[in-house]
């Protein structure tokens, strides 16, 4: 589960009821960040109070959380990933521990190297019990495990954005045995019923506002896409979430059909309400045929626009 942020915040009783959701479904892997939100209301909040609530559960969740970015770009210097660690604790309030924690996005003024050295302290010190890695390139992952082992790297991946079966991030984890976290798994919505026809559709303070595949001059072509996945959905009585959650199951130490090999892909739907995690949970099994024809759907149809606005793909290395 994915504590992603958006303005404004649901109720913080709707996002405790969420997770509780997610708990109960299964869905423990949870992804938070520091900077999701405020300094004074955001994921680690959250898990502080849930964990108060539910301390039982615990034990049973591994926490990945995020630090150092922020929208005016990351700041990766050891101060500040110091900083962000130790906020984090004093925020979740030792009801939980940090069982993963990653820089947000690349430094470029910072190395990967120097990066992992901290983190590694700080492991040692016992203030985290892992590390992770954000939106960074085969070569940065090679770098960063020559220092100290990586515990999971967190990228974008969806039948909408599959950059990373083809540009050796997916091989290179594959290869190191490190679990890829699937972001954006449902297409940051795309792939729901209330798709995104027009920019002006998106609300203010959505961040999809700004996005290059989510302005009008490319939307008609990459709906193609979504429509395609939906009548999909249709055909096997789910819903399109469900088929973009399932895709991602299904890739999981599988072999791509040009016979690339995958290791372990754990998808990380976002979601804001418990209904939504309940669909999103809902187990959905594809066929080969049906896997093929997604395939075919992507092939024919090729999503326009970046990933990022311009700003802030400089902060991601694909």
């Amino acid at each position: 589960m994915n504590l992603t942020w958006v303005d404004p915040p649901p109720p913080r009783s709707q996002s405790l009821e969420t997770m509780r959701a997610a708990y109960e479904a299964g869905a423990t892997f949870w992804n938070g960040g520091h900077f999701y939100g405020t300094p004074t209301y955001n994921s680690t909040h959250l898990i502080h109070d849930y964990f108060t609530a539910h301390p039982e559960h615990a034990d049973k969740v591994v926490l990945s959380i995020k630090g150092t970015a922020g929208f005016q770009g990351p700041d990766n210097s050891e101060e500040n990933i110091r900083r962000c660690v130790d906020d984090s604790l004093r925020n979740i309030g030792g009801v939980k521990a940090i069982d993963i924690f990653e820089c947000g996005r690349i430094d470029s003024r910072v190395p990967v190297e120097d990066n992992m050295r901290v983190l590694e302290t700080l492991r040692k010190e016992g203030k985290i019990r892992g590390i992770g890695l954000t939106e960074v390139s085969a070569d940065t992952i090679r770098r960063a495990t020559a220092v100290a082992p990586v515990a999971a790297v967190e990228v974008e991946l969806s039948i909408m954005v599959t950059e990373i079966l083809y540009n050796g991030i997916a091989t290179t984890c594959a290869e190191l045995n490190i679990p890829i976290v699937a972001w954006g798994a449902v297409g940051r919505g795309a792939f729901t019923r209330k798709h995104v026809k027009r920019n002006a559709d998106i609300p203010e303070g959505d961040h999809r506002k700004h996005i290059p595949r989510f302005q009008d001059e490319v939307l008609q072509q990459n709906n193609k896409l979504v429509e395609a996945v939906q009548r999909l959905a249709d055909k096997k009585g789910c819903t399109g979430p469900q088929v973009a959650v399932a895709w991602i199951l299904r890739l999981s130490n599988s072999t791509l059909p040009n016979g690339t090999k995958l290791g372990l892909i754990i998808p990380l739907p976002g979601a804001s309400a418990p209904e939504r995690v309940q669909e999103n949970c809902k187990m959905v099994q594809l066929s080969d045929a049906e896997m093929q024809e997604l395939w075919d759907i992507i092939e024919s149809n090729p999503v326009l626009g970046g990933r990022f606005p311009p700003h802030l793909q400089k902060f991601s290395e694909y």
